[in-house]
């Protein structure tokens, strides 16, 4: 079995297939480690890249990250004390009902391996809290899409700010000076580097 393969699956949407391809890699002995560093990631890698581009169309995204969520119930009981089990919380503060960008970014963090909870749009910042001690969380990340929800941020990160978790901010108003104003661990522009910024976090 060739891992590339399962990249290919991802990047074609091809559900059932990509499932059929992550069983038999596991029955070849390949470590779900590789299968999802060297197969999903990159593969909701590209389908986030081809998003950007006009290539497709988010029931696309979502589709991917359907089917790459499916493969992720698989590896996670062949998994032990890897990422599987690291858990992000997203959401869209209060007063903000867009949506896009925090879908495709918590599918590529899915397809990295990451459990995501995405709690949806116009979130109060004690509900992240919530969330978060619900879920056992370890990164919560709230995107605003608008200047006026853009303070919502620093009311995240203040109920936050005595529990053990990471936070990651973004959304197109935003930038990497708010976010160390108000105290958050990490800016996040697009899907392109959220991956690596939150396993930053745990290396």
């Amino acid at each position: 079995m060739d891992v590339g393969e399962i990249e290919k699956a991802v990047s074609q949407h091809d559900k059932e297939g990509l499932v059929e391809k992550v069983e038999a890699a596991l029955e070849e002995g390949i470590e779900p480690e590789k299968i999802i560093s060297d197969g999903l990631s990159p593969g909701m890698e590209d389908v986030g890249d081809r998003y950007d581009e006009g290539e497709c169309l988010l029931p696309d995204v979502m589709l991917s990250a359907e089917a790459v969520e499916d493969c992720m119930v698989l590896l996670r009981d062949e998994m032990e004390g890897s990422d599987g089990s690291r858990k992000v919380v997203l959401g869209t503060v209060e007063g903000d009902i867009h949506e896009i960008g925090r879908k495709i970014i918590g599918a590529v963090l899915l397809g990295g391996g990451f459990d995501v909870i995405d709690i949806g749009c116009g979130v109060p910042a004690v509900e992240f809290r919530e969330k978060v001690i619900e879920f056992d969380a370890d990164v919560v990340g709230a995107s605003a899409l608008m200047n006026t929800t853009v303070p919502e941020q620093k009311k995240v990160e203040d109920e936050l700010s005595d529990l053990d978790v990471y936070t990651i901010y973004g959304g197109s108003p935003v930038d990497g000076e708010w976010v160390s104003e108000i105290g958050g661990d990490a800016y996040v522009s697009n899907h392109n580097h959220v991956e690596e910024e939150v396993r930053g976090f745990f290396d």
